[in-house]
């Protein structure tokens, strides 16, 4: 049981000058997180009857290590990133403080990013909820694409976010990445189309496609983040309900992502 305060704690928006901090960022500005999750190998035990792994594609199931819910009410999504880093699920808090900084130490390169002050605030103000003694609400929710790049930048890990609407891969924006053998994947699945899982997949899993913004804004030391991957694989879309009948499809919309653990 959680013992911290349930009191809501306020993070007003700090608007640092983003282009003095980017002097420094050209390396791991962050550490990396304590757990590399997606460092094993492929399953011979997953269990594909659990109702999460059936909205996979079946071509993804040889590569699922593991599916792990979190506690819902409104911030599954930051539990499962929680997770995800190794941090345990109710670090949710720690996510959410730590994205708030992320968006305020760089809070003009998100705004060209975004495309506005308005849309900035909003995906900032979204993220400022600590309370504990009730659930959050929908202006609260992890959103994506929108916070895809801040926890990608902010941990300095390559993340997968899956779903059946739309997926994508997100890079850091602003570090040079650490030797490859050190580059840590996490991975989430948006299952019922209302719930965040954490995901563990084995190495050469097809990837989705890199987020278009994240070549449009990153800086110049981040590029060699794309160099493990084979950056001309098309978009994988993954459709709810698909059957085994049309496995061979998806082989031929899915290229191998070239990660090596």
């Amino acid at each position: 049981m959680e013992r911290r305060s349930s009191k809501k704690k306020t993070v007003g928006v700090i608007h640092t000058d983003s282009r003095r901090a980017a002097r420094h960022s050209c390396s791991s500005l962050y550490g990396t997180p304590p757990l590399s999750t997606q460092r094993s190998s492929k399953s011979s035990n997953i269990t594909h009857e659990h109702t999460y792994v059936r909205q996979f594609p079946p071509i993804l199931h040889p590569y699922i290590g593991s599916v792990q819910d979190v506690i819902p009410y409104g911030n599954y999504g930051f539990r499962a990133i929680a997770v995800c880093l190794g941090f345990g699920e109710h670090a949710w808090d720690t996510i959410r403080r730590d994205l708030i900084g992320e968006s305020s130490a760089f809070w003009h390169e998100y705004v060209a990013m975004f495309g506005s002050e308005e849309h900035t605030l909003g995906v900032h103000n979204s993220l400022n909820l600590f309370e504990l003694d009730r659930a959050a609400l929908v202006q609260h929710w992890m959103t994506m694409p929108n916070m895809g790049l801040l926890i990608a930048s902010r941990y300095n890990v390559i993340l997968q976010v899956l779903s059946s609407v739309q997926s994508f891969t997100y890079l850091p924006l602003r570090s040079t990445p650490p030797p490859q053998y050190q580059h840590v994947a996490i991975a989430i699945k948006n299952v019922n189309n209302n719930h965040y899982v954490q995901v563990s997949l084995a190495g050469g899993y097809p990837m989705p496609t890199i987020i278009p913004q994240w070549n449009y804004f990153r800086n110049e030391c981040a590029a060699t983040w794309v160099l493990p991957f084979d950056v001309e694989r098309v978009e994988i879309a993954f459709e709810e309900g698909i059957d085994e009948n049309q496995e061979e499809i998806e082989k031929r919309n899915f290229k191998r992502a070239a990660v090596k653990n």
